[in-house]
C-alpha cells in the first residue's frame, strides 16, 4: 500500500526510537511525526482512517471524536474501548501489545477499504445517539429521577 502515510499523533519516550526505526527502515516519505499537538479536530478531520494502539485505557475521548467525525476506528480491546467499538460493525478490535495481530488487522482493512464507510457512518450514530449530551442529560435525569423515587417510596412506607 504504497499511498499509505500514517501520521503519529503525540509523544512519548518512544518516540525517538519509533523515528530511527522509520529512517532505517527508509520509511521516512510515509510517516510524519506530530508531536503533542492541541488541534485533534483538525487533524481528525484530515484523517481517512485512525487508530488506537494503546496498552491501556479507560474509554478515550479521542475515540469517540474520531467516530463524531465519522472516520472508521480501529483500538486495543482495552478499558471501556470494547463497550464502545464493536469488532466488524463499528471499527475494529486487537489485543493489546500484539503487533502482529495490529499489523494483520491494518492490512485487513486496507483490503477491506470499501467496508470504511459504513462503519464510519455506524461509529458516528453511536456516538450520536449514547454519547450526545441530550443522551448523557436523559440519562442523569432518569438515575435522579429513580433515586428520588425510591427515597420518596422508601419515606412513605416509614410514616
Amino acid at each position: 500500500y504504497p499511498q499509505v502515510h500514517l501520521l503519529l499523533i503525540g509523544d512519548g519516550a518512544l518516540r525517538a526510537e519509533v523515528e530511527a526505526q522509520t529512517l532505517a527502515l527508509g520509511l521516512q516519505s510515509h510517516v510524519t511525526f506530530l508531536g503533542a499537538r492541541h488541534d485533534v479536530s483538525e487533524l481528525l478531520n484530515a484523517l481517512d482512517f485512525f487508530i488506537l494502539p494503546s496498552v491501556s485505557e479507560g474509554l478515550p475521548n479521542v475515540l469517540l471524536e474520531a467516530m463524531a467525525c465519522a472516520k472508521p476506528v480501529m483500538a486495543t480491546d482495552v478499558g471501556g474501548i470494547p463497550e464502545v467499538v464493536r469488532h466488524g460493525e463499528i471499527g475494529y478490535l486487537v489485543p493489546p501489545g500484539e503487533t502482529p495481530a495490529l499489523q494483520n488487522m491494518i492490512l485487513q482493512s486496507l483490503a477491506e477499504r470499501a467496508q470504511w464507510s459504513a462503519l464510519a457512518q455506524r461509529g458516528r450514530k453511536t456516538v450520536e445517539t449514547s454519547f450526545s449530551l441530550e443522551y448523557q442529560m436523559s440519562q442523569f435525569e432518569a438515575l435522579y429521577t429513580e433515586f428520588f423515587l425510591r427515597k420518596k417510596s422508601s419515606s412513605d412506607r416509614r410514616a
